[in-house]
């Protein structure tokens, strides 16, 4: 008695029970999403979402906006400071200054990614977003800050830490670097996304 191979399995799937299956993944809390999860591969989760790997030179311009950004948190206490050449700063305001400056740098590197639309400031003008490869929704703030934390992690490892995830984001099939994989999200270019896939 001969079994069907794993292609006839594929073929003799049902497109609407998969878009059921979304349908009622899109509709479902946080809780039931956690199970849709550990379902897994050989469960009934959703398929997993692929999108065309974005131009590299994309990302590279969409991260220096986000530097300069960055930045910017800091930049009017240095411009009022050398505009005035006011010298009576005491210690604690140029402290609180900086920590302000650090906060915003912190906060907007860590959340920028789950903005409306899945989009920083640099994505935005770029025309990228990052999406969530298993809902297909845009990067919540979570998953933004979950990819940003290799980033930060990784360039601690001496001499080569700093060039894992540029080159997982060049070598990869779909772009996917490592903070992606951790936070099941892809870098995607704003004109190939489909919010009905």
């Amino acid at each position: 008695m001969s079994h069907p191979s794993s292609a006839d399995e594929a073929s003799a799937i049902d497109p609407s029970h998969i878009d059921a299956v979304r349908a009622d993944y899109r509709r479902s809390s946080d809780a039931e999403r956690q199970d849709f999860a550990a379902a897994g591969p050989e469960g009934d989760g959703p398929p997993a979402i692929s999108y065309p790997k974005p131009l590299f030179g994309h990302r590279l311009l969409a991260s220096a906006i986000d530097s300069l950004v960055v930045a910017a948190g800091s930049f009017p206490m240095f411009a009022w400071y050398a505009a005035t050449e006011d010298t009576t700063f005491s210690t604690r305001v140029l402290a609180l200054r900086l920590l302000a400056g650090l906060g915003w740098g912190l906060c907007y590197t860590f959340t920028k990614d789950g903005w409306a639309g899945g989009q920083s400031l640099g994505k935005k003008l770029v025309g990228l977003m990052v999406v969530n490869v298993t809902t297909n929704r845009p990067c919540s703030w979570t998953e933004s800050a979950t990819r940003t934390s290799t980033m930060v992690v990784l360039p601690l490892i001496p001499g080569i830490g700093f060039l894992i995830e540029p080159i997982a984001a060049v070598v990869t099939a779909d772009g996917r670097r490592l903070g992606d994989r951790l936070a099941g999200t892809q870098v995607i270019e704003v004109g190939d996304y489909d919010p009905e896939q």
